[in-house]
């Protein structure tokens, strides 16, 4: 005893034994067993209490007694509130068998409620343990990794169609559609990575600079991506092509359809390559459909021959255009709107060079047919005329001596059809027509001269423009004046002024003549220019007598000289009064007297001697 309880002071001390115990809540899951030792222990130890408060109680059991029962009832009442507990948590336990677990995954049932996400749905959209939520994307960065996704997603789609391409090209016509679907893809390929196709306008742009570098540089990526796989695209309708345009392949494959349906398809492949964004696409693209268009005219040819029992087969495509080679009325009409709309149609100049291009390797006698003297003296851009003119002379380059025998009927005002003729008249039309160039540039020596050469030439005509005109011309002459030595100049009956290298023909003198004047007009004797003029001039110099040789210039003078060394000696002795001749003195160039006098110096008269 402390002196502090109630014995010694007299004040009323709760008991231990009469305070309320805590309630004890029971396990859903004990087992009854636990439940009655818990209790059992409880009842023991309240009755230990009890026994030790009337032991230490002065006042007698009353009290005790009193206070002992208002624990019992509080402990009593505790426990039954922890069994009832118990209880409750057991019945509300029950096990899902069957359709009903199914009910509760999916939310489904009548118990469900409308707006309730089911447990898979919830489990579904909860991230993994450990996961952090990324940051959240903005707009443009969703569209630029939806726009990765296409493109890898088309990337698998034409490795498909590649191999179905290799192996299937030749079994039906649903190739023909899938080659066209692979161009219209290629298209959109190409506009995508050129830049062309913007999805978001001026102000929807970030306003801070750190997003808008990240912007540049995802829109760069996908960029090279689809840049990639227009590349792709393109490798792929090469390979295709290249199966179904050989002769044996094309005799198959002109079936597929009818010449009206290979016209239509030809015609919206051309429609669809000179659209108003084709400048923007790269050069891949524009051969692939150039070379596509090429392939339905082949098959369109084939398909009118084999139906109008002109011949059993096509021929293969590297055999180029003969004598009575007709069935190419098709081809002859779609490369006459490609020339027309060369240097007249806005942006258009990238893909019909692709489309010329692409028949001049194949067939390049083709396009010999085409009014080109025509187009070019009518053009009124100086850099579509002299690509014109490059182009012209190269052709004639690939057709050498193949072009005689061809000659188009458009150059009398035609474009289709195409009477055959003589290949000298095609000839003497491009160097009548590079006569005519050369003559302009040179127009413009004077004030009102210039003006008048302004005029001729067109507008946005300068000095430096005539200049590289005049390089053109001259290499068209001289590709002319190659063909026509390699067809011998013959094969029909010449042109009105005669042809290239008929001597003493009207059209050499007018060439002769221009050319003279633009190797006088020169500033200096060296450059191409210059060593064009003389070439020009001595190929036609025997048709125009020695006007056109190039006397008084430096190279033919130099050659004249060289063949007759004594005339030109004397002539040179003769022109400067005072001087001695050369000739008297054992015609010894300074350079061979001071090596003779530097030999006898070393050796002596008598070994220099016994050496010779």
């Amino acid at each position: 005893c402390t002196n502090r309880c109630r014995c010694h002071t007299g004040k009323p001390q709760r008991n231990a034994a009469a305070m309320p115990l805590p309630a004890v809540a029971v396990h859903p899951e004990g087992r009854e067993e636990d439940a009655e030792a818990e209790a059992e222990e409880e009842t023991e130890a309240e009755a230990e209490a009890e026994e030790e408060a009337q032991a230490k109680a002065p006042d007698g059991p009353g009290a005790v007694a009193a206070g002992a029962g208002e624990g019992l009832e509080a402990a009593a009442r505790a426990r039954a509130a922890g069994l009832a507990e118990g209880a409750s948590d057991a019945d509300e336990l029950e096990t899902l068998e069957g359709e009903a677990l199914w009910e509760q995954l999916l939310g489904e049932g009548g118990d469900a409620e409308p707006g309730a996400q089911s447990l898979l749905a919830a489990f579904a959209s909860s991230g993994l343990e450990g996961a952090q939520a990324g940051p959240k994307l903005s707009k443009w960065q969703q569209r630029l990794r939806q726009q990765q996704e296409d493109a890898a997603r088309r990337f698998r789609e034409v490795e498909l169609l590649e191999a179905f391409l290799l192996r299937c090209t030749e079994k039906g016509g649903v190739s023909v559609r899938v080659m066209q679907e692979l161009y219209e893809a290629l298209l959109a390929a190409g506009r995508r990575a050129s830049g062309s196709t913007k999805h978001t306008k001026e102000g929807e742009a970030d306003k801070t600079p750190s997003k808008g570098k990240r912007k540049m540089r995802a829109d760069a990526g996908v960029r090279r991506l689809q840049a990639d796989l227009a590349q792709r695209i393109s490798k792929v309708l090469f390979k295709a092509l290249k199966r179904v345009r050989g002769g044996s392949a094309m005799q198959e494959t002109c079936r597929w359809h009818t010449p009206e349906e290979w016209a239509s398809r030809a015609r919206s492949t051309l429609a669809l390559g000179g659209g108003a964004k084709v400048a923007v696409l790269g050069q891949k693209v524009l051969d692939a459909g150039a070379s596509l268009l090429h392939f339905l005219c082949l098959a369109h040819r084939a398909a009118a021959l084999q139906a109008a029992g002109a011949a059993a087969g096509p021929p293969p495509p590297s055999q180029e255009v003969g004598e009575g080679g007709g069935g190419w009325d098709l081809a002859e009409e779609l490369l006459l709107g490609v020339l027309q709309d060369w240097g007249g149609k806005k942006g258009s100049e990238r893909w019909c060079a692709a489309v010329f291009a692409a028949f001049a390797a194949r067939t390049p006698r083709l396009l010999l047919r085409l009014p080109w003297q025509q187009h070019i003296r009518e053009c009124r851009k100086p850099f579509v005329q002299r690509v014109q003119l490059a182009f012209v002379a190269g052709l004639l380059g690939r057709c050498g001596g193949s072009a005689v025998g061809v000659a188009p009927g458009s150059q009398s005002g035609g474009g289709g059809g195409g009477t055959e003729g003589p290949a000298a008249g095609f000839l003497a039309g491009f160097a009548e027509l590079c006569a005519e160039l050369l003559q302009g540039t040179l127009a413009g020596g004077g004030d009102a001269g210039a003006a008048e050469a302004e005029a001729e030439a067109g507008p946005g005509s300068s000095a430096v423009q005539r200049k590289k005109l005049q390089l053109e011309a001259l290499r068209g002459l001289r590709a002319a004046l190659r063909a026509g030595r390699a067809g011998g100049g013959a094969g029909g009956p010449e042109p009105p002024g005669g042809s290239l290298l008929t001597p003493g023909g009207a059209l050499a003198g007018r060439v002769a003549a221009a050319v003279a004047g633009v190797r006088d007009a020169l500033p200096g004797r060296r450059g191409e220019a210059y060593q064009l003029c003389l070439h020009v001039l001595r190929s036609v110099g025997p048709a125009t007598g020695g006007a056109a040789r190039g006397e008084g210039t430096q190279g033919a003078g130099r050659r004249w000289g060289a063949a007759q060394p004594g005339r030109a000696r004397a002539e040179g002795a003769a022109g400067r009064p005072g001087k001695r001749a050369r000739s008297s003195r054992g015609g010894e160039s300074p350079a061979a007297k001071r090596q003779t006098s530097q030999a006898q110096a070393s050796k002596g008269k008598r070994g220099l001697f016994a050496d010779l």
